[in-house]
């Protein structure tokens, strides 16, 4: 219709025939300008399962600009998602710093699943009652099975995209969830990009990801009302993934974030999530904030109401300076 300029749809729509013959008719008459992908990393990490991303190049068969988003493409995979989707050379790269300031992270010590699943009740009771009305937390895990079983323990909803959950199950578990029916909703990697209510407090993930893109981008889902936040790994004792080369997805660099949790002077977490998204450091200036160095002894040995009374200050400390450094550490790649 000639009084649009926007059009939406999705990334195996925008492979089929009949999308792209009205595209190539509507050029004629109307020409397109741009085509942005969001989400562009999933060409790195869904391509396993999702067969539209097999043939990525074939978006660009008008001559338009061609502009990909995305908060996690890490700089070992720029010459690859440049590759996949047919990218001029030069291409023009925008790169700011991928840390979130308002998030603190912690990693517990490996530990047995039984353990693991009693540590995410401690957390939901100590942290789901200091929660505000609209206050929301999240329950990763990497397994369906597992997140079924969470979801009872909890009484809680689970969102999964296994082919026996459809599109309006998952709708009436997030609408739920939104309502507060219960404040915590378990999930999988399904629930991940693209999911950005505004108030989750706390984000935990019961035993380790998989990838490090699959982390930043679950972990990102809180605080994004720009208020403090906390993302919660309780990892557990598992032999580490064989990776590939090159490893795009981060699956070794996930494992490196499990082992740092069990050395004697842990790296603060911040830096190693910003070293993987950006190649850059980003350094917390409190070790309270979001290094593990002072949390072993609590986090391993006490329950976590033990030591959420200290969050609030020690956070808006680290909140202010981080920022500062973030936006005097912004990158620019052309």
């Amino acid at each position: 219709q000639p009084n649009i300029n926007l059009v939406l749809v999705s990334i195996e729509n925008a492979q089929t025939d009949h999308w792209k013959q009205a595209l190539s008719q509507l050029h004629l008459t109307q020409p397109v300008s741009h085509i942005f992908v969001d989400e562009a990393h999933y060409a790195l990490t869904s391509i396993d399962f999702r067969e539209a991303f097999e043939d990525i190049h074939t978006l660009r068969h008008v001559p338009a600009q061609l502009v990909l988003l995305s908060a996690t493409v890490p700089p070992v995979a720029e010459d690859t998602i440049i590759d996949m989707f047919g990218l001029s050379i030069p291409t023009h790269i925008i790169r700011t710093s991928t840390n979130r300031p308002e998030i603190r992270y912690i990693v517990d010590k490996p530990s047995s699943r039984s353990s693991i699943i009693e540590r995410v009740q401690i957390l939901v009771t100590t942290y789901g009652t200091q929660f505000k009305p609209e206050d929301r937390g999240l329950i990763y895990v990497p397994y369906k099975d597992q997140g079924m079983s969470l979801a009872r323990i909890l009484r809680c909803g689970f969102y999964h995209g296994g082919k026996d959950m459809d599109d309006e199950e998952r709708l009436e578990e997030y609408q739920a969830w939104i309502r507060g029916t219960n404040p915590f909703m378990v999930c999988t990697s399904a629930f991940a990009a693209g999911n950005d209510y505004p108030h989750v407090r706390l984000v935990i993930h019961a035993l380790s990801p998989w990838e490090m893109i699959d982390y930043v981008q679950s972990s990102a889902r809180a605080g994004r009302d720009h208020r403090h936040a906390i993302a919660w790994m309780l990892p557990d004792i598992n032999k580490p993934r064989p990776v590939s080369a090159p490893d795009h997805k981060g699956v070794q660099a996930m494992s490196d974030l499990t082992e740092i949790s069990i050395t004697p002077k842990p790296p603060c977490i911040r830096s190693f999530i910003t070293y993987f998204c950006d190649g850059q450091e980003m350094r917390c200036d409190l070790e309270q904030a979001s290094s593990p160095l002072a949390m072993q002894r609590t986090t391993t040995k006490r329950p976590a109401s033990e030591i959420s009374g200290s969050i609030d200050d020690a956070f808006q400390q680290s909140k202010s300076r981080t920022r500062r450094n973030n936006a005097a550490q912004e990158i620019y790649i052309t």
